[in-house]
């Protein structure tokens, strides 16, 4: 009999294998003054090619600031940068973000994001001597009453983490199917729990992208049931950004009535045949 994976613990126990002292670190400066208001932020993300930016910056010195260290650490990387100013900010808001962008070269690919009270950064880190520098130069720079929270992981040992994600995943899928009600793109209640559990992984595999790709049964023409295929992919994409996964992680589809899974001649195979699947992609 196959068991339902617990997709908390199964995570829990992935990170306590691959992480180390270098990949699991939370440092708090601490502060006899209020927080800041953490009403802002400012989002870091890199892979191989691209380096995004986006959130709020204190002047355009900062904004400068940034892409001087952009073009210098990141050489031949496209650069996406979306700021606004906003001000007031926190003393050491343009200090704090360089840094962390100065750090994120010492990845292979990695997200951060930024606020008044946080620093949350997951990655496959490349050079481990290069990483611990930079975070000893994060620390130095944190906003009293802020934390840095790191969830990395050695290039070495990324491919095995890859494969233990992707695992995480079959395993919450394994005969289990995101339903619809016939014509329509509006989810089944006792599907919410499934893609629950697959917020919770994505969560804790950051680095993975999902093409969600629906499906429906043969009811109807070709045509209508390619756009209904689609809308049911994004009903699933907007339940899994609302829940926090980041869109730029996610990629929405429509497959029609192709590649039915069951019998399309009578009503339990059209229900089954109504339907999402996941594809991954690492890095």
């Amino acid at each position: 009999m196959q068991q339902s994976v617990n997709p908390a613990l199964a995570v829990a126990a992935l990170l306590l294998a691959f992480t180390s002292s270098i990949a699991s670190n939370e440092t708090t400066k601490e502060s006899v003054d209020a927080s800041p208001d953490p009403a802002f932020g400012l989002s870091i993300t890199r892979n191989k090619s691209r380096l995004i930016i986006q959130g709020y910056v204190s002047s355009t010195a900062h904004e400068a600031l940034l892409r001087q260290t952009a073009a210098g650490r990141f050489p031949g990387v496209e650069l996406e940068i979306d700021v606004q100013r906003h001000s007031p900010m926190p003393p050491g808001w343009s200090l704090v973000t360089d840094t962390t962008l100065h750090a994120m070269a010492d990845t292979h690919s990695s997200r951060a994001f930024i606020d008044a009270r946080h620093i949350g950064i997951r990655g496959i880190v490349t050079d481990t001597v290069a990483w611990s520098s930079s975070v000893d130069r994060i620390n130095k720079s944190l906003l009293y009453g802020m934390r840095l929270k790191l969830n990395v992981v050695p290039v070495e040992k990324s491919a095995r983490f890859s494969r233990l994600c992707e695992n995480l995943f079959t395993r919450a899928l394994h005969n289990r199917n995101v339903e619809f009600r016939e014509s329509s793109a509006r989810l089944r209640t006792n599907a919410l729990s499934l893609l629950d559990e697959i917020v919770e992984i994505a969560t804790d595999c950051p680095l993975v992208s999902i093409t969600v790709t629906g499906h429906t049964d043969s009811t109807g023409n070709e045509s209508t049931n390619h756009e209904l295929s689609k809308a049911r992919a994004k009903s699933v994409v907007t339940y899994l950004i609302e829940r926090g996964i980041e869109p730029r992680r996610l990629t929405a589809n429509g497959a029609g009535s192709a590649g039915p899974i069951a019998s399309n001649d009578d009503a339990a195979g059209r229900r089954i045949n109504r339907r999402i699947e996941f594809q991954l992609t690492f890095p």
